[in-house]
């Protein structure tokens, strides 16, 4: 058997006796009991981790918009009249604006094809 077999053979056997260990220490004894892992978060469901990264969220897209607003500002004081750079600019800031629009507006969307759809309650607290 070459070195490179025996190894593997030899990782496999001891993941098996590792993983093997804690079952049979056990036994057949607790085959009955319910085994419940212990929620490691502050947060009880799906929905209340979403509303937090909204939460944390929002404010990165204020951040954002402000610092695209001011980047195209700062492109057009700069363009000296270069037609690119204005178009440039402009696109910048439509799309900064655009941008924050559906920032905005994208839990109430959320929220109304949830309505459509039937779906109780809500994912987006405002």
């Amino acid at each position: 058997m070459s070195k490179k077999k025996f190894l593997t053979f030899a990782v496999v056997i001891t993941q098996l006796v590792i993983f093997s260990v804690p079952v049979l220490a056990g036994g057949l004894t607790n085959v009955n009991q319910n085994f419940q892992i212990p929620n490691p978060t502050r947060y009880g469901s799906l929905e209340d981790i979403i509303n937090a990264v909204t939460t944390l969220i929002r404010p990165v897209f204020i951040i954002a918009f402000g610092a695209m607003v001011l980047y195209g500002g700062w492109i057009r004081l700069t363009s000296q009249g270069n037609p690119d750079k204005v178009k440039s600019s402009s696109q910048i800031i439509v799309a900064a604006i655009v941008g924050f629009a559906i920032a905005v507006f994208a839990p109430t969307i959320v929220d109304f094809a949830g309505r459509l759809l039937g779906i109780q309650g809500g994912l987006i607290q405002n």
